[in-house]
């Protein structure tokens, strides 16, 4: 539950921050590795090179999944981690094969669907509302912390010790995500990082949802020509050049 802070509670708090160096400094500041970030483009343009560079430089300040809904393990997510050099990031990364965000199986939502469709006539109130949420919350438990049990969703991995401080999820699209989803990663694993990869309409994010998370978050990326141009909220501003060749084949040999 939140609570009223007061002025010194503020100047007590200690965010947990990336102290950027050199071009990742210039063009995202020192971030807070807490929150969100938001990177959009249209395909061709290196996105998900910049999302894998980024995942890289990220994995000196905690350990990262990336979460690959749309090419999962593949041959070009091959070719496209080994070009970036991943192997420098050692077990500090993670690629996610397809993991989708929540299982419907384990959402009280799903019991009580079930409730209806097989129990017609049944009385549903707020007390047995309750008691589906207990026994979901018992089988919950026992199924995610299984030793031997492998996590069938993200939310579940990010439940256990030692999770993923960062997380990026490839694309926003893919992941069927609505903005109540993403609220409950956020605000539900407030020391962690999530980075959100969409796809692009014109030059702003495809879709309603993805465009409410680039108005909440921290730091706001559009890829457009193997450049990357930031918007962050904690300093920076510069352009970053994703792969030069490309950007000088796109804007010309003298671009800025």
């Amino acid at each position: 539950m939140s609570r009223a802070l007061s002025i010194s509670d503020v100047a007590r708090y200690k965010p947990k921050t990336m102290p950027f160096d050199g071009k990742w400094d210039a063009s995202f500041g020192k971030p807070e590795m807490a929150g969100s970030w938001i990177v959009w483009g249209k395909s061709g343009n290196g996105k998900t090179r910049f999302a894998l560079q980024l995942c890289r430089y990220l994995s000196q300040f905690g350990r990262v999944a990336y979460d690959s809904l749309e090419e999962g393990l593949s041959l070009t997510m091959q070719k496209s981690i080994a070009e970036v050099g991943m192997s420098q990031a050692s077990r500090r990364f993670i690629l996610l094969d397809k993991e989708p965000i929540r299982d419907d199986i384990f959402t009280t939502q799903y019991f009580k669907e079930q409730v209806k469709r097989y129990l017609n006539g049944f009385v549903y109130d707020h007390a047995t509302s309750q008691l589906i949420a207990q026994v979901l919350k018992m089988v919950q438990h026992k199924h995610r912390h299984d030793a031997a049990h492998t996590p069938t969703c993200l939310l579940e991995r990010l439940e256990r010790q030692k999770s993923p401080d960062i997380v990026v999820i490839d694309s926003l699209q893919y992941s069927g995500m609505t903005y109540a989803d993403y609220r409950r990663l956020r605000d539900g694993f407030k020391g962690k990082l999530f980075v959100l990869i969409s796809h692009a309409s014109g030059s702003e994010p495809a879709g309603k949802v993805a465009g409410a998370i680039k108005f909440d978050a921290n730091v706001k990326v559009f890829v457009e020509g193997y450049k990357a141009f930031p918007v962050s909220r904690y300093g920076g501003g510069a352009p970053f050049t994703i792969w030069e060749e490309g950007a000088e084949r796109f804007y010309g040999v003298n671009n800025e």
